[in-house]
């Protein structure tokens, strides 16, 4: 039909075919790996009494993968699936440790400890949306790269007070 006719492309073989679904396009690994994580934990950890204790370690600056999975995180902690204990950067943009506070603020969770990687501080470049995020008047916390703790400093403190010696580490980044 010609209403057929205006949604058909033209290949260079002369062959017609229907433009591809936007919904079939291939899906980026940086979003694949934090929905497979996540789809896992889920399925660990129905049968678990007691929820994962997790410390999530992240370049939180640069994209969206790290704040979507710090999300998806938070929505598991909804569940009572998982307890996250701290979350460590290995990235120190200036606004790194105000958007991961912002964003776990926003989720509920503002006492979760954040560990900031010393041997990073000056590297790196902009914070195309952690500094959006860490925008106090616009999304509170309390948290910033000044008050962070170092990072291993937080992981020894946060692995030793696992009495079970039960953490696991999730790696985005």
């Amino acid at each position: 039909s010609q209403a057929d006719a205006g949604a058909r492309l033209m290949v260079p073989n002369g062959v017609s075919r229907a433009p591809a679904s936007p919904a079939l396009a291939p899906i980026s690994m940086k979003f694949f790996l934090p929905v497979l994580f996540a789809g896992l934990s889920v399925l660990c950890s129905v049968s678990r009494a007691q929820p994962v204790k997790l410390i999530f370690a992240t370049a939180y600056r640069t994209d969206v993968d790290d704040p979507g999975t710090l999300a998806m995180l938070h929505g598991l902690a909804d569940l009572g699936m998982v307890e996250i204990v701290g979350v460590i950067t290995s990235t120190s943009g200036t606004n790194v440790v105000g958007a991961i506070d912002a964003t776990n603020t926003f989720c509920g969770r503002p006492n979760i400890p954040i560990g900031l990687c010393a041997s990073t501080l000056g590297s790196g470049g902009p914070d195309p949306y952690a500094a959006t995020i860490a925008n106090a008047a616009v999304y509170p916390h309390d948290q910033t790269n000044a008050t962070a703790p170092d990072a291993v400093r937080l992981y020894r403190a946060l692995l030793h007070a696992a009495t079970a010696k039960n953490v696991v580490i999730c790696v985005v980044g």
